[in-house]
């Protein structure tokens, strides 16, 4: 009796979920149900290029329905992979115009084929490209849909499959949002389609297995909060204590707090977490004191552009001499160093002399010099950084007649560093046995003044201007076994290869 009764509920359970895919969408092959039974209101974020290349992948199967049935798309769905690189964004954005003739011209039909309509296909392309406009902008494609919903799937509780909505003003936002950065095919209709499939929503009607599954896959979450008990993320378990801090723009130096206690490794459960943000790691210990002087002197402030959002400590010092006589000239020394939280260095260095003799006959000379390395602050010595150099590069012109920035000619040269033999761009940062102490550099680049002779006089300021390097580009630095990422520091805000000055402020 017990067994019979046993059979009979699998056979009413599977039944209610026929009925419910059927009057829904109509789905009735085993791919489809497959897909409402697995895929279907399954949470899709996180972080990772795997993440943003599925929303992706959603996103355009969705405006591929248009006017069609979701039977249809599915059916054609790996020949929208193969057609489209594993929707690949970075490749599908490098694709050029002649990708929409060849696959409207691709040979095969019916599920072997995508939809052959040509705007569909080139809105696909263009829309790849805005994928990566927003990844850039909002740290991934991902965290961009998902923040129409507050970064947290929205669990509904409709009793059928009538009462499921065609559009939210959620999804109403989202079409907005997209049109007005130059997407297409983002109806509200289509919007609130991905939503549901990607479980921004999680619509399954109440009595299925499904919302019960996916609704305890929601519940896999844990809360980051700040320290003043705000909710800054929540992220699903497990996860990495390393990914919940690149989702929050962490450094190495933030720590993740359960209680008194550090959280390090795989999270695989517990209770929410508080994250402390250590603003400035290198500075940690010092006295108070000390760190006001740096506020003023201007030395904490934001990165420049090209990094993530965070604070750095950085200076920049000019040294010169002007003199006059027999002739007049001078001679220039230009210093700026970063230290960015993640544990990268940067510096840069230029120096210049020049003197014309009243014959008129001219000599000058011209170095520039750039170096990148990471470091890690000594516990033993608060404000010591035990710093390591991994590119060194420089620029040298010489002239014997007066010049614009525009006529430098010369290349970047990769330099030697060999740290047993002390040959390392101490140069552009006074480090000692491989050892740079924060304070003694600020209160050493913070002195200024002016003095000598009447015919040498001598000054020495601080900077809110950074040189622009010369003639350098991605190119150049990886020539050079350099980071091309870390071009922004040596060029801000400029392709241009002349030198000239940029404010850091």
């Amino acid at each position: 009796m017990v067994k019979t009764s046993q059979v009979a509920k699998r056979k009413v359970k599977k039944t209610v979920t026929k009925a419910w895919y059927e009057s829904y969408a109509g789905g009735k092959a085993d791919y489809y149900q497959r897909y409402m039974d697995k895929e279907w209101g399954v949470p899709i974020f996180g972080r990772g290029r795997s993440r943003d290349n599925k929303l992706f992948e959603m996103l355009t199967l969705e405006g591929a329905q248009a006017g069609l049935s979701w039977d249809t798309i599915l059916r054609k769905r790996q020949a929208y992979r193969e057609a489209f690189d594993n929707f690949d964004i970075a490749k599908v954005a490098a694709y050029s115009p002649k990708k929409v003739n060849a696959l409207l011209k691709s040979p095969g039909e019916g599920s072997a084929v995508i939809v052959k309509n040509r705007a569909k296909i080139a809105s696909t392309l263009h829309n790849a490209k805005l994928c990566q406009a927003a990844a850039e902008e909002h740290g991934s494609f991902c965290k961009f849909l998902w923040s129409f919903v507050g970064g947290r799937p929205k669990v509904n509780r409709w009793k059928n499959a009538k009462s499921i909505p065609v559009v939210t003003p959620e999804a109403q936002l989202m079409s907005r949002e997209l049109k007005k950065r130059g997407f297409g095919f983002v109806g509200p209709t289509i919007c609130y389609a991905l939503m549901q499939s990607v479980g921004m929503v999680n619509d399954h009607p109440v009595t299925t297995p499904q919302w019960r599954r996916v609704n305890d896959l929601v519940k896999r979450q844990i809360q980051v909060l700040g320290i003043s008990g705000e909710a800054l993320l929540e992220v699903a378990l497990p996860i990495h204590a390393r990914e919940i801090l690149k989702q929050l723009n962490g450094s190495c130096f933030d720590r993740l707090l359960r209680g008194p206690v550090t959280v390090e490794g795989e999270i695989n459960e517990g209770e929410a977490l508080t994250y402390v943000k250590v603003d400035m790691g290198v500075l940690s210990g010092l006295a108070e004191e000390m760190v006001d002087v740096l506020m003023d002197f201007g030395a904490i402030q934001d990165s420049p552009p090209g990094f993530n959002k965070q604070r750095c400590l950085s200076v920049a010092k000019s040294d010169g001499t002007h003199f006059c006589g027999g002739g007049f000239g001078g001679e220039e020394q230009i210093h700026h160093v970063m230290l960015l939280p993640d544990g990268r260095i940067l510096a840069k260095y230029h120096s210049s002399s020049d003197y014309m003799e009243r014959s008129g006959s001219y000599s000058g000379s011209w170095h520039w010099q750039i170096a990148e390395g990471s470091f890690r602050p000594d516990p033993a010595e608060p404000g010591v950084l035990e710093v390591q150099w991994t590119g060194w590069a420089e620029l040298v012109h010489r002239s014997t007649e007066a010049f614009g920035p525009g006529s430098i000619t010369g290349k970047w040269e990769a330099k030697l560093i060999d740290e047993e033999r002390k040959r390392g761009p101490s140069v552009l940062v006074p480090t000692s046995m491989g050892r740079l102490s924060v304070p003694e550099l600020c209160q050493k680049w913070a002195k200024e003044g002016e003095g000598g002779l009447a015919c040498a006089r001598t000054k020495s300021v601080r900077l809110k201007k950074s040189e622009i390097m010369p003639n350098l580009s991605e190119e150049a630095l990886k020539a050079c076994g350099m980071e091309p990422a870390h071009l922004p520091f040596w060029c801000p805000d400029s392709a241009s290869t002349t030198a000239k000055s940029h404010l850091l402020e």
